[in-house]
This record gives structure tokens, sequence and C-alpha cells, in this order.
């Protein structure tokens, strides 16, 4: 009686864990650093709300959000154009404004950047974050990732491209990356597949049929 031969066992195997191995490796993406943005080149949004802080003055002070016109919604301010201009432009612009009004007046200009945080945190919705909030704060204030997230798969949408973020590569320094206004951050939805219930498990029987048929195979051809 012949042996059997069973190397097509032995490179089944090895295929269930190499396919193991990729599915896993897809499944984690690595994170995609956005380019930096010099702080000059970081502009004002609509949505976004710019916290003015005239000294002695409370009549000019106080948080005001950038209006689809591109103003400020005030009665006053809202002759101030501050659509797509810097900070300090726009602290510029202010101050050459209420020059009309006060004489010598000294402010204080802060924007509150608008940042979306959706899908599996535990509070989605839009935040106006200070300026120097990063990423990971932002997630920290919408209550952080629910069970369901997957924190290998998360997405950073800026100015029309995407950057993909691993939430738990501690190699990574995108928890250090501030946000701008304008800015979405998506954590994904963790799925229900498995890779060894849906995959390893269903290649492992397949590769123990094939090993049985060859068993038969030897039989039958009078290897038994």
């Amino acid at each position: 009686m012949r042996p059997v031969n069973r190397r097509p066992a032995t490179r089944g195997l090895a295929f269930v864990m190499l396919c193991s191995q990729l599915l896993m490796g897809c499944a984690t993406r690595p994170t995609v650093l956005p380019p930096p943005v010099p702080e000059r080149e970081r502009t004002l949004q609509v949505g976004d709300i710019l916290r003015i802080d005239v000294w002695r003055q409370p009549e000019y002070s106080g948080e005001f959000t950038i209006g689809g016109g591109g103003s400020l919604v005030h009665p006053l301010y809202q002759e101030v154009e501050l659509e797509g201009v810097a900070v300090s432009e726009a602290r510029q612009r202010i101050s050459q404004f209420l020059s009309g009004y006060l004489q010598g007046a000294r402010l204080v200009v802060e924007p509150l950047y608008s940042v979306s945080v959706a899908g599996e945190v535990r509070q989605p919705s839009v935040y106006h974050v200070p300026r120097g909030t990063t990423i990971a704060e932002a997630i920290a204030l919408s209550g952080g990732p629910t069970t369901q997230a997957r924190l290998d798969q998360a997405l950073l949408l800026r100015g029309g491209s995407e950057y993909p973020l691993n939430l738990g590569d501690q190699i990574t320094t995108f928890g250090d990356i501030p946000v701008l206004s304008g800015d979405q951050v998506l954590v994904y939805r963790r799925s229900d597949f498995s890779v060894w219930r849906d995959v390893v498990a269903p290649v492992g029987t397949l590769a123990s049929l094939v090993v049985a048929i060859i068993r038969i195979s030897d039989k039958t051809t009078g290897g038994g």
C-alpha cells in the first residue's frame, strides 16, 4: 500500500495561513497624514464662530457665527466679510471696522472651528473647537469611539481629500494634527466579519476534502 501524499494538505494549510494574513493586513489601514498647513493659510469658513473680546467694551464682545453670506451674524459686524480669511487678517478687518466707533480699541479675536465627528462615536455632532485642537481631542469631545467602532478604520475628510486614520496605531502622530475649519472625521463601524469563521474554516474544510479525494483516487487506482 502506497503512503498517501500529504503535500496537497500541507500546501492547503499554508494557503489558508497566507489568506488569513493577507485579509488581516487588508483590514487594517495605516494612517495617512495630511500635509501640514501653515497658520497663515488656515482660513475661516461659514459655520465657524469668532470669539471677539474688546477690552472694557462688552457690547462689542461675544461669540458670533459666520453666516452663509460670509460675514458675522450680528447687526454691527455683519458688514465685515470674513469667509476664506485667515485669523490674523480677520482681526485686522475687525479692528479697522471698530476704529469708526471706538478710538484705540484693544481686542482679542479667537476662532472656534466647525468640525464634524460622525460614525461610531458616542455623540456624533458638529463641534466648534478652539484653534490648536487635535483630531484626537475632537474625537474625545464626541465621547470617544463606541464598542462597535473599528479603531483601525477612520477617515479624515479635508479639502476634498481623504486621509485614512488608524486610531489604534501608536506609532503615527495623528493625535498631534490640529483640526482645520470644515474637517470631517468619520469612524467606521465594526462588522461581524470573522476571518476564521468566514475564510479560514471554509478553506480548511475544502483542503480536507481535497485530501480525502486524493486518498479515494489512490485506492481506486490500486494504491490501497
